[in-house]
């Protein structure tokens, strides 16, 4: 009987004469479909990491002399174990250093690994739902979810493309009141864009606020055609950005905008300096 584990050429198709119903199966048939799920394994969760101990392993540790690894290279992924007593067995490891492997709570000497068995490291096989594309194998790493957590995200950069906007708001207060809100989901420093069109006689004033307090600088037009005007102001993952707003008289409206360099909403995004914005 080969190894487990052993060589993916030990792959080999299943005879339809070795399957039909009414014939017992056989030792090779049986040792087959064994083989053939161990390949499958190697091919789907091998890193490609194997060694051999080059001494009796205590309890927890198994020590190769002859390999180099990464400190905490392999940690979460797990130790199978290919000859010897303890052929096939499978352990945890938890911490990796350059020539030793550590699988706390395991009993690799009672279990009868020794010197001289080999050993290939595999993505964790008790937890493959922990499995990511980025090589990263530990149950403490989630999959996508159908939830973007602010975790997940990456700081804004400064830029010129637009992440939210809010335009057409009517200004109907003589009193500053809120007209637009974004909550954001990550932290860094936006451009806002402050638009607002007035009727040519009256004043309307608008400022950006951050959770219900004033940040951005007072912007005001009597103009009947649209201003606008840009600021740069760092928030907080979770800030709510506001714009309020207030008029002397007349119709007028406003507009806000949040830009920076990486937006995460789906593109193409208009560049402020080169597309017409309401």
């Amino acid at each position: 009987m080969s190894p487990p584990f052993s060589n993916v050429n030990l792959l080999r198709i299943i005879l339809e004469n070795e399957s039909i119903f009414d014939k017992p199966g056989s030792e090779e048939f049986f040792s087959q479909l064994r083989e053939n799920w161990e390949v499958s394994m190697l091919l789907t969760f091998y890193t490609g990491d194997s060694g051999t101990a080059t001494e009796n392993p205590t309890e927890t540790v198994l020590t190769d002399g002859n390999a180099a690894h990464d400190a905490d290279e392999h940690n979460f992924r797990s130790l199978v174990i290919i000859d010897g007593l303890a052929a096939g067995n499978i352990y945890e490891i938890d911490d990796t250093a350059a020539t030793t492997l550590t699988c706390t709570g395991d009993t690799l000497l009672a279990d009868g690994v020794r010197s001289g068995d080999a050993y290939k490291i595999f993505y964790n096989l008790k937890h493959l739902t922990a499995h990511t594309h980025d090589g990263v194998d530990t149950p403490s790493v989630a999959l996508a979810d159908g939830e973007i957590l602010v975790k997940k995200l990456v700081d804004y950069t400064t830029g010129s493309y637009i992440d939210a906007e809010g335009k057409g708001l009517i200004i109907t207060g003589t009193g500053y009141l809120k007209k637009l809100e974004f909550l954001s989901p990550r932290a860094g420093t936006i451009k806002t864009r402050v638009g607002i069109i007035s009727d040519g006689v009256n004043l309307t004033y608008a400022k950006v606020y951050i959770n219900g307090v004033a940040q951005g600088t007072e912007r005001s037009t009597t103009s009947a055609t649209w201003q606008y005007w840009e600021e740069d102001i760092a928030i907080n993952a979770g800030d709510l950005v506001q714009l309020y707003c207030k008029r002397a008289g007349g119709s007028t409206f406003a507009y806000l905008a949040i830009c920076c360099g990486n937006p995460t909403v789906p593109g193409p995004h208009k560049d402020y300096y080169s597309q017409p914005w309401i």
